[in-house]
Order: structure tokens, then sequence, then C-alpha cells
């Protein structure tokens, strides 16, 4: 993959630098209020969970969260995340963001197995995919997803997805841009 066009596809600089800057203007501080207000973080940091097999899109994603004030952990397939959750003191996800087409197990079959567990009944599950057709936004819903995030987006609509659904159930929806 041509890490500079994807990041370009985002709307960020292609330089040489390790970490792209993102829209700074909706990152707040831990704990802080973004310039805004729309986007304010709780004192204890929720915890998001991104499940992508692009390196681009977990750095990104996990950027923006980090900036916004909220704890996350990234993996490339659902297999390894749920390695990691089973591990002895494993933090419990309030969100999670999962791409559809992943290696091993596809992100719908990720997300049924998330919620067929006691454990992750009332995380909320997002998915992130380049696909957009209703089947695939159907098959999510069925699955157990709350949102719909095509991609490319933005780091302002990852921003307001994540405030929407991290403190409370929400019905499907699809996030525009």
């Amino acid at each position: 993959m041509d890490h500079g066009a994807a990041a370009s596809a985002y709307g960020l600089p292609t330089g040489n630098s390790s970490v792209a800057p993102l829209h700074d203007r909706y990152a707040a501080p831990l704990g802080g209020v973004a310039q805004d207000d729309r986007y304010t973080v709780a004192p204890t940091p929720k915890f998001i969970l991104v499940i992508d097999d692009s390196a681009v899109v977990r750095r990104i994603t996990e950027t923006a969260l980090r900036r916004a004030g909220y704890e996350t952990r990234s993996f490339q397939d659902g297999i390894d995340a749920m390695k990691w959750l089973a591990e002895p003191g494993s933090k419990t996800p309030d969100l999670i963001f999962v791409d559809i087409g992943l290696p091993k197990m596809d992100g719908y079959e990720v997300i049924r197995t998330f919620k067929a567990r006691p454990r992750f009944v009332d995380t909320t599950c997002v998915i992130l995919s380049r696909r957009d057709g209703m089947v695939d936004k159907l098959k999510g819903r069925l699955a157990g997803a709350k949102a719909y995030m095509t991609k490319p987006f933005t780091t302002q609509t990852l921003l307001m997805t994540v405030q929407t659904h991290i403190s409370a159930e929400h019905r499907y929806e699809e996030v525009g841009q």
C-alpha cells in the first residue's frame, strides 16, 4: 500500500515525518475540551480498541483519539485483539472500531464474536470500511454494529462518532462526512 497516497486521502501531508499531523483544532488535551467545545472527554479516559489491517488507518485513528484524551490500543486483525482481551488484566473497551475486510476473520464475524460474550454486551462497535453498499451496512447492523463509517473519514467525523456512542446506547446510524 502506498502510505503517501493513503495519508493524502485523509487530507494529511505526505512528508517523511513519523506521525502525520492531524486536524489539531479538534484535538483536546487529556481530560480537556476541544476548542469548539463539541468533544469533551471525561476525566477518566475511555478505552477504545481499533481493529484494522491498514497500519496507516490504525496510526491515524489512534493518534486522533489519543490527542482527544482517549486511551487506545490497536490490532491488525480480530483474532489478535481477542487473544489480547483474553489475557488477565486486559481492559474491556468502551468502543471498538472494526474494519470489515480483515485477514483471518471478517469484521462482521469479529463483532458477532464480541457481542456473544457477556463482557462485551455494553461495548459499542463501529464499522470502518471502504465499502459503502446497503448490503454491507445491513450486515453490519445485523452483526451488532451501532454505526458505519466509510473510509476515508475525517478526524472530526471520527471524534463526533466516538462522542455520540461512547457513553450511551444509540440506534444504528450511518455516519456521514
